[in-house]
């Protein structure tokens, strides 16, 4: 988190943020088809057997930046229901 935030102030971090996938309703990568209600966020996912991550940025309607990390480590509920729930969060946070 501290390195996102750090990169979003930077002047030089445009390349940095360029590169975080972008939900797209034309684009086919995970953070598209996770959130692709919101348009504000930025986000890189990262998945491996029981963890699941989503850490980024997004901007509120008001203009304020938000810097997220959300990890669920060794959980016991199936992968696709922790991403619903993740995903979720993240929505909440764009609005």
């Amino acid at each position: 988190m501290q390195l996102l935030a750090y990169m979003y102030r930077h002047p030089n971090g445009a390349p940095f943020l360029a590169a975080l996938p972008r939900p797209s309703s034309a684009d086919r990568c995970c953070i598209a088809l996770r959130v692709r209600r919101s348009r504000r966020v930025l986000a890189k996912t990262g998945s491996i057997n029981r963890v699941n991550t989503l850490s980024g940025t997004s901007r509120k309607a008001d203009g304020r930046v938000i810097t997220f990390s959300i990890q669920a480590n060794a959980h016991d509920v199936p992968s696709r229901q922790m991403l619903a729930q993740i995903d979720s969060g993240v929505v909440q946070l764009a609005r």
